[in-house]
This record gives C-alpha cells, structure tokens and sequence, in this order.
C-alpha cells in the first residue's frame, strides 16, 4: 500500500474508521432492502421506504424492532400534529411502515387497526345556483356558441372576463342535448 494514491488511502482510511463505529447498513435495513428488490419496488419507492422508517428510528432513537404499535401511533399522531403533513405524506410514512413491519419483521398484527392510512380530504365541485348559471351564460357574450360544445364533451371552461362573484372554474359534466322545438 506504499504507493497507493492520497485519494485511495483516503478511502480506505474513511472504510476502516466507519467499520469501528458502526456497520455501513444495519441487519434490519439490508433485509427491508432485499424484500423491496425481490418484489421489484421501484428505485424512487425503495429510497422513500428506507428514508421514512429511517426518520421513525431516529425519532424514537432506537431500532424499529424495538418499537411497537404504541410507537407508530405516537409517530403518526407527531407527523399530523407537529409536523402538520399533508394526508399524503402521512400515507408515505404509513406504507413504509406497514412494509416494514409485515413483510421484512413478519408481524401478524391487523395493520388496518394498528397503523391506520390518514383519509384524505375530498373536495366538493362548486355548483352553482340557477341564478348564477343563468348570470354567467349572460356574460359569455361570444362563448355561447362554444358552450354547447363544452357541454357535449364535459370540458372545463376558464374564464378571463368574467365577473366578480362567479366561480373561476365551471366544470360542466357531460350531458344529453335535446331540442325540445324547432328546426334550427
């Protein structure tokens, strides 16, 4: 090893020191590793898996082997609380979780009950009234030709000029257009 470059010497210097204070990756993580690989996760979601349960052990400063469903309760009761994370990041942490603990650690527990996934909020459409359908057809103006299409084929129309008060978006559902009387 004598005439091994600086920056070889540096790597085997940095491996060595490592080796004395910690293995590179844990029994636990290796194994979560292997089960993502053998069920052919993909790449983004093996690191995101990794990374949440990473942050549980961290939290609680100790191996999630150690931890059980008071643990993970708490850790999601501080995710929604303290860290104030949205419905979807929470669902990240708690299929992470539920990997690990079902798969990779073998627990039979009801995951359902124990690691409970956060529902996320649904947002209601804005309808509006017949009053204001009725407002908004009459400041179309050169529209109105175009809103039988939008209605035929449920786009969504985006008005620039239009009056205060009215939805920004008007989301019309498909429909059936009949013609009640006339030739035109």
């Amino acid at each position: 090893m004598l005439g091994a470059p600086c920056g070889s010497m540096d790597v085997l210097l940095a491996a060595h020191l490592h080796s004395h204070k910690e293995p590179l990756m844990t029994s636990l993580r290796q194994r979560m590793t292997e089960d993502m690989q053998v069920r052919n996760l993909a790449l983004n979601t093996q690191s995101s898996y990794l990374q949440q349960v990473s942050q549980f052990a961290r939290y609680f400063k100790r191996s999630p082997e150690q931890l059980g469903p008071e643990e993970i309760r708490a850790y999601q009761v501080y995710l929604t609380n303290e860290r104030k994370l949205a419905p979807g990041s929470v669902l990240i942490a708690v299929a992470a979780l539920r990997f690990l603990y079902k798969v990779s650690l073998k627990r039979e527990w009801s995951f359902d009950e124990v690691i409970p996934a956060p529902k996320k909020p649904q947002k209601l459409p804005v309808i509006l009234s017949p009053e204001e359908v009725l407002q908004f057809l009459g400041c179309v103006g050169s529209m109105k030709h175009r809103l039988g299409d939008h209605l035929k084929t449920g786009h969504t129309l985006s008005l620039q000029n239009r009056p205060t008060g009215l939805a920004e978006d008007v989301t019309v559902l498909p429909c059936r257009m009949v013609r009640l009387q006339g030739a035109g």
